[in-house]
């Protein structure tokens, strides 16, 4: 009897087991075929982009900020960029990865201006440590694909060309500009100043790197770190001291030395510069190094030059003069022992001009 009550238990068990094989057999006949690795990557690219795109719309908006702050919004988007970034042989892949972290650092940027606790978030989570690691990986991948030693951030002067990508470029300019934006808001709040993160050797290393290669990263970019390192040394003049002694003075005077200044035409640039020479002027020992290199002739051959005018560029339009005049007046007000220096460049400029008038 025990035998025939076995027997229809283990038909039923062959006829479930059957059953479910033909299912699994028909879900997998009927499903899609699986992509490739490359191809799935890329799907979990966009919509990583979609969705990214998607929150910079609402943080733009000062409700929506507020309350993608406290759904966890900032936690995101500092491992958006504070993970380590995988390298796609993929170029297309590679770019959009890095277009990617531009956005997180770009939403991050927004967020932080419209509200308070995401700023206090972003710091409770060392934010400014992960912005300035992200900026030094992405300068030492420049290097790799330049070519260039491993120790080329720690020499005061690099020729070698480096070679920049669009996404390379975008990238660092968002980087470089919320680290602007967040040392400005830490000058009203009592969190670190910009002056503690550059002493660090990381962003010391990275400003020298920025500043030694004038040529490949381009005008907009450094005239963003010029106005950075302004910035952090008027709120913190102490730290000067360190500019000078690190070399990121010796790397920014680099520019204005010799007969033709070795600054790309951009007007936001010659802006900048007459700023960041007041800041590094700040302190005594500053304004007699300041002097002593003596920038002011080289500056002022930008205004007599042909490759800064007209039609090879146009930006020494829209008041230019003016407004660098300003900058070196200003300069000229707060360091005596610059006023004869920048008197008689001033007027070797204008006797460079009427030469170059009497020649035509």
């Amino acid at each position: 009897r025990d035998e025939e009550q076995q027997q229809p238990d283990h038909n039923n068990a062959m006829e479930d087991s059957m059953e479910i094989s033909l299912g699994m057999a028909f879900l997998e006949a009927t499903r899609e075929k699986e992509l490739p690795l490359e191809q799935q990557e890329e799907q979990a690219l966009d919509f990583i982009e979609t969705m990214l795109s998607l929150t910079l719309a609402v943080v733009n908006v000062p409700s929506g900020t507020a309350a993608m702050t406290d759904c966890g919004l900032i936690p995101a988007l500092v491992s958006v960029f504070s993970a380590s970034q995988p390298f796609y042989k993929n170029g297309h892949l590679d770019c959009q990865r890095k277009y990617i972290a531009s956005q997180a650092v770009q939403i991050l940027d927004a967020a932080i201006v419209a509200h308070t606790s995401a700023f206090t978030s972003f710091h409770e989570l060392n934010g400014v440590d992960s912005l300035v690691k992200c900026l030094q990986d992405e300068l030492e991948e420049i290097k790799q694909a330049s070519g260039v030693g491993e120790n080329a951030m720690e020499v005061e002067y690099q020729a070698q060309t480096r070679k920049l990508t669009a996404s390379n470029r975008v990238i660092l300019y968002n980087i470089v500009n919320c680290l602007t934006v967040v040392f400005h808001q830490q000058e009203a709040s009592s969190h670190p100043s910009g002056g503690n993160h550059l002493r660090t050797p990381a962003l010391t290393a990275a400003m020298k790197e920025l500043l030694n290669n004038i040529d490949s990263y381009g005008g907009l970019l450094i005239a963003l770190v010029s106005t950075l390192l302004s910035d952090i040394m008027n709120a913190d003049p102490q730290v000067v001291h360190h500019v000078h002694d690190s070399g990121i003075a010796a790397s920014f005077l680099a520019m204005l030395k010799g007969e033709k200044a070795n600054v790309p035409p951009s007007a936001e640039l010659f802006m900048a510069i007459p700023n960041v020479l007041a800041a590094l002027s700040l302190t005594e020992n500053g304004a007699r190094i300041v002097c002593e290199h003596n920038p002011f002739p080289t500056l002022l051959t930008i205004f007599h030059d042909k490759e800064y005018a007209m039609p090879k560029s146009k930006c020494l339009l829209n008041d230019m003069t003016a407004i660098v005049g300003s900058g070196i007046d200003e300069l000229m007000r707060h360091v005596p022992n610059s006023r004869l220096l920048a008197t008689r460049a001033l007027v070797d400029a204008v006797k460079a001009v009427v030469a170059e008038g009497k020649a035509v």
